[in-house]
């Protein structure tokens, strides 16, 4: 929303923008953070370093169990109840409004770096070597890409059939 983004960072900086001014929030981690993801203004996730996973209640941000020592570095999720993160080991992790879980591990060393999709049910990965993973609400699968051995950074989605990676 215009009155509410988020900013990570460095030193577990977390910026909250309302509409008119940045203001720092504080957290419980000194890791380096480089993905957020909000559900909504009083429910929002980041990731980071070592497996840091913090969640924002509204009006603190706190520390979440996450059973991985990974960089994290993609968030996203269809509500707070159904959130994936992606790791720099390659892993998928799914929170299911309790507690985080390891869903799958990408073929080979691949590094997995963005996660978006547009319902529960259509979620996309993408990373090095061209890695393209597409979860179909039970199951993850692996096909190929047309930037097959390129880094691809970064996914978006508008709707099920118009589909950007960088």
């Amino acid at each position: 929303a215009a009155n509410n983004a988020w900013a990570v960072g460095e030193y577990g900086f977390v910026y909250r923008w309302n509409g008119t001014t940045w203001t720092r929030q504080n957290t419980p981690s000194l890791a380096n953070l480089y993905t957020v993801w909000g559900a909504s203004g009083t429910d929002a996730f980041a990731g980071g370093d070592n497996g840091t996973m913090l969640r924002f209640n509204g009006t603190t941000w706190s520390s979440m169990t996450f059973p991985s020592t990974a960089r994290v570095f993609g968030l996203w999720g269809s509500s707070a109840s159904n959130v994936f993160a992606v790791t720099d080991s390659g892993e998928i992790l799914r929170f299911n409004g309790s507690s985080w879980a390891l869903q799958t591990t990408a073929p080979g060393s691949a590094t997995l770096l963005s996660v978006y999709g547009v319902s529960a049910n259509e979620v996309y990965a993408t990373g090095t070597n061209g890695l393209v993973m597409r979860f179909n609400g039970t199951t993850w699968s692996t096909f190929s890409s047309p930037g097959a051995g390129s880094t691809l950074f970064g996914i978006w989605m508008s709707g099920n059939t118009n589909i950007v990676s960088i």
